[in-house]
């Protein structure tokens, strides 16, 4: 028998045995069903497999007969068993195993959770814009605690990295112990590290380097893990690989870069206290680094700041204090021992109550009694929470918080409550811990919902409304929307608060009922005076919408103002409309921008938008393009489309932030999937012209049609135009005729210009002057720049009659609203002596003011003024050269002749060249003749004289 044989014979007697001691559970293969392939772990294809005897899934991850392997499986097990009850570990639940083909040897398999979101590095990638700051918060906080918690036994990782921590239900799932070591053990030195190199601590590279020369091996320890935590959170935070868009190859290279102190850049909008923290563990040096109780702490601070501080310090330790005071039957052998250092112990609830000496067990100190006393105001002060106006995703995060300060206490915590079933109380509370994952070794929603029901039937209150609830949502049971209204019914026979709002919300909707709205009047005016602020706000959307109740505007602000009060988000936006739109109350952008910020404060996700929205503009508030894009992001990534639009044309136009297109594309695709038209428009422009995409007028021409089909006028006109000019499809001057005809008549001042030059040219329809003067005197009324300037060609090109005066007031109307052409034919009307009295000055002054808006004629015009009359050549050398640039045909000759005898420039007959050939193409006579005698004299160009008469023949014929 070989050594290898005999050590792996060695590894499998020991799972046999651990097997048949049931010191590891075994499952049956066969009892496994729809085993589908779902990635590679570190020992082999993981598979999802479906146990058929509780149609759950579980994964199995393989094990090879190899010596090394087995070895690292033996460890991991032994690992597994010593921690997977901390809920942020991934859980082990024993071994299976099937024979093989070959040889017919046992193939074995570890059966463990099934992460149903996959990676940490999956999740992020699918799930991110998903994502705000608490959700990131909460994922480093789980990370750092599963963590804590296995430096807490004496283990390592070593290997932490996106691709071996799991997601389930939004919870971090730590795994992969396989390469974990014990304290003081031999670190791990394995080679192959290049895919995880941004992860590891920098430290081993330098001492791996100077292997070379012997110098002592820097061994992994508990600051490593630290390290790749603060990676982690980094991001956590961005969404992305460390490194990963840079370029940049997980090599040497980049583990060299890494030690010379390449780091990643923190993300905008990353809150100080967080990057500062993982800033902080990506130190070089180890001793730099926070160990890992203070990463713990920190981020307990960061995602539970003291916004409850007023009920938990104030009226959690009022009531504590009142009614846990030491009992003169308690039978506690240490005199030193009170109830005060008991309830500081245990933390419960933040309570600020005297310091005590050292930690205490007060499950195996105290009394019945006493715990009854204190589980007892726990439930009536969740219950009294839930009543005000704490929903119950909130009710989650509060015990939550709680669990996190107990730490061990909790498996003692719920043994209490499992041996003390004897009320109804504490049967619903421990249903609780089921129904939001807390402290229990697996979700149980079959288990919470029993012990609902079982509470419920005793006619508990707050238990019928929790058994409504999963009736509802299907938790534990089938969806059910008839008992769901039955059992709010009964828990508002029972005086529930929370049971009132509930029920007036299946009314309200119809849901296990017909629709009653003056049932659900009542029913949220009860709650909204037991100050329920939920209630509170649905009163007031219905005195706003008259449902149940006649309309009425002072009721309405009346109860969103009380509903703000209590920190009613929704009240606090609604609030912020009314001001906003001065609706009922005087207008006033300022406190609409107080409402707003409150309530985005408190992450309603309208506000969000809204606030970034006034930001941007200057709303009662100054202009803060930074905050703005912020706001944008944050509401952006919980999938608000306008918010996603508007955060695109930030990127688009470097606002707020670094311009970047290929971003703003993405958003302006993210705001379209959702349905949002005008981002389907802007779109459209960005592959018309080419920006941050590959220039496609077919794409742009189904942009517009797609978000025309939506009503977005912009949009409708375009689509119009595409088919006026042929872009993207071909030139249908009849379908664009009655897309602009049903746009103008909503008053659309491009389309009315259009349709006016369409009847003008007969294109589409007949020719029809009289439709044309009309159309162009509707777009000129509505501001249109250009159709100003065609109303007055009009005129004159057919000799209808106009006056004067009235035409120069028209156009001077146009130059306020800084229109180019306007301002340019205003001149031209001096120029000509029409306009009576006015100097020549003015004419400069309208020349100049056109020019400045970037009117390409205007700066033609101005140039000539300055070449003829200013006589100032270099000034007119710059218009010419403006205008120019714009394509203007008449200063390109222009140009083209200063470069060509060299006025306000060098002689430069190659430009000249250039410039005459441009415009000679376009058949402009004069360039002709002067390109013609270039190619004769050599100048600028190869002499040729064919091409000199061929020119001099087009300036003729021209």
């Amino acid at each position: 028998m070989s050594i290898h044989t005999k050590y792996s014979n060695t590894y499998i007697d020991w799972l046999e045995k651990s097997i048949s001691d049931k010191y590891i559970k075994y499952y049956e293969y066969s009892d496994f069903n729809d085993v589908k392939s779902i990635g590679r772990g570190s020992f082999g294809i993981v598979s999802r497999a479906t146990w058929k005897i509780t149609n759950r899934f579980f994964a199995l991850k393989p094990i090879n007969n190899d010596k090394q392997i087995l070895e690292q499986v033996v460890k991991e097990l032994k690992l597994y068993k010593n921690v997977d009850i901390h809920e942020n570990i991934l859980q082990f639940y024993g071994i299976t195993s099937v024979e093989t083909d070959v040889h017919r040897t046992k193939k074995y398999f570890l059966v463990l959770e099934y992460a149903d979101s996959g990676t940490l590095n999956n999740y992020l990638d699918q799930h991110f814009n998903e994502l705000d700051w608490n959700d990131k918060f909460q994922l480093a906080l789980q990370l750092a605690s599963s963590v804590e918690y296995i430096h807490s036994c004496g283990i390592i990782h070593c290997d932490l990295h996106a691709n071996n921590i799991f997601v389930c239900q939004k919870n971090i799932k730590l795994a992969d112990f396989g390469l974990s070591k014990k304290i003081l053990k031999e670190s791990w030195n394995a080679l192959k590290i290049f895919d995880v190199i941004p992860y590891i601590d920098p430290k081993s590279f330098n001492c791996r380097i100077n292997d070379i020369n012997r110098i002592q091996k820097y061994k992994l320890n508990e600051k490593s893990d630290v390290y790749s935590i603060g990676v982690l959170m980094w991001q956590i935070s961005s969404g992305r690989q460390p490194f990963f868009d840079e370029g940049v190859n997980y090599d040497i290279c980049l583990a060299l870069a890494i030690l010379n102190g390449k780091r990643e850049e923190i993300i905008n909008g990353t809150p100080i206290e967080y990057s500062n923290l993982y800033e902080e563990c990506w130190n070089f040096e180890p001793n730099e680094r926070p160990n890992i109780q203070k990463v713990v702490s920190i981020l307990n601070t960061v995602v539970f700041p003291k916004k409850y501080d007023i009920f938990f310090n104030e009226e959690i330790n009022d009531f504590l204090m009142k009614k846990c005071q030491p009992d003169s039957k308690l039978n506690v052998n240490n005199d030193d021992l009170v109830l005060e250092n008991i309830i500081s112990n245990i933390n419960l609830l933040n309570i600020s109550i005297s310091s005590v000496p050292s930690p205490m067990d007060i499950f195996d100190l105290v009394s019945n009694n006493i715990n009854n006393t204190i589980i007892d105001e726990l439930i009536i002060f969740i219950i009294k929470k839930h009543d005000k106006d704490i929903s119950f995703d909130e009710i989650k995060q509060f015990i939550n918080q709680q669990i996190l300060q107990l730490n061990q206490a909790i498996e003692k915590f719920i043994k209490w409550l499992s041996r003390n079933q004897d009320k109804s109380q504490y049967i619903w509370f421990l249903g609780l811990f089921y129904y939001y994952n807390i402290g229990v070794k697996n979700v149980n929603s079959i288990k919470a919902f029993e012990l609902f029901s079982k509470a419920a039937n005793n006619n508990y209150a707050i238990a019928q409304v929790y058994l409504a609830k999963c009736y509802y949502d299907g938790y534990g049971t089938e969806k059910n929307y008839d008992l769901a209204f039955d059992w709010c019914k009964k828990s508002v026979e029972n005086g529930s608060i929370i049971g009132q709002l509930n029920l007036g919300y299946c009314y309200k909707l119809g849901i296990g009922t017909a629709i009653n709205k003056e049932k659900a009047f009542q029913l949220y005016k009860i709650a909204a005076e037991n100050e329920n602020s939920n209630a509170q706000s649905n009163l007031g959307i219905l005195y706003e919408k008259g449902e149940g109740t006649k309309k009425d505007l002072e009721r309405t602000i009346y109860w969103y103002n009380r509903a703000a009060k209590n920190g009613n988000k929704v009240a606090q936006y609604s609030l912020g409309k009314y001001y906003e739109l001065g609706k009922g109350i005087e207008k006033d952008e300022i406190k609409a921008f107080e409402f707003y910020k409150k309530s985005a404060e408190k992450g309603y996700l309208d506000a969000q938008f809204q606030l970034g929205y006034y930001y941007s503009n200057g709303i009662g508030t100054k202009v803060n393009k930074e905050k703005a894009f912020e706001l944008y992001n944050i509401a952006a990534k919980k999938g608000h489309s306008i918010a996603q639009n508007n955060l695109g044309i930030l990127y688009e136009h470097g606002d707020g932030t670094e311009k970047d297109l290929k971003k703003a594309i993405y958003w302006y695709n993210k705001a379209t999937e959702n349905g949002y038209e005008v981002a389907q428009y802007n779109l459209g422009n960005c592959y018309l012209l080419g920006i941050g995409v590959k220039k496609d007028e077919t794409k742009a021409f189904e942009c517009y049609e797609k978000s025309a089909e939506k009503g977005y006028l912009d949009a409708q006109f375009k689509f119009g135009y595409c088919y006026d000019e042929g872009i993207g499809t071909g030139i249908n001057k009849i379908m664009a005729f009655k897309l602009y005809k049903e746009i103008a008549e909503k008053e659309n001042g491009n389309a009315q210009m259009s349709l006016g030059n369409l009847y003008k040219c007969g294109q589409g329809t007949k020719k029809d002057l009289k439709q044309a003067v009309y159309w162009y005197q509707k777009a000129a009324e509505n501001g249109n720049k250009i159709a100003q300037y065609n109303l007055e060609q009009c005129y004159k090109d057919n000799g209808i009659e106009t006056d004067k005066e009235n035409a120069f007031k028209l156009y001077k109307a146009a130059t306020k609203k800084v229109c180019s052409i306007a301002q340019n034919h205003l001149e031209t009307l001096y120029k000509n002596g029409e306009a009576i009295g006015k100097e020549l000055k003015e004419t400069f002054y309208w020349y100049n003011k056109a020019s400045e808006s970037g009117c390409k004629i205007a700066q033609c015009y101005l140039g000539s003024y300055y070449d003829y009359i200013v006589k100032n050549k270099a000034k007119a050398f710059n218009l010419y050269e403006k205008s120019a640039e714009k394509g203007y045909s008449d200063a390109q000759f222009q140009l083209g002749y200063y470069y060509d005898i060299g006025v306000g420039t060098e002689v430069n007959k190659g430009k000249a060249f250039k410039l005459y050939k441009i415009i000679a193409e376009k058949e402009y006579s004069i360039a002709q003749n002067n390109l013609g005698i270039l190619y004769i004299e050599e100048e600028g160009i190869e002499k040729d004289l064919e091409k000199a008469i061929y020119w001099h023949n087009k300036a003729a014929k021209n």
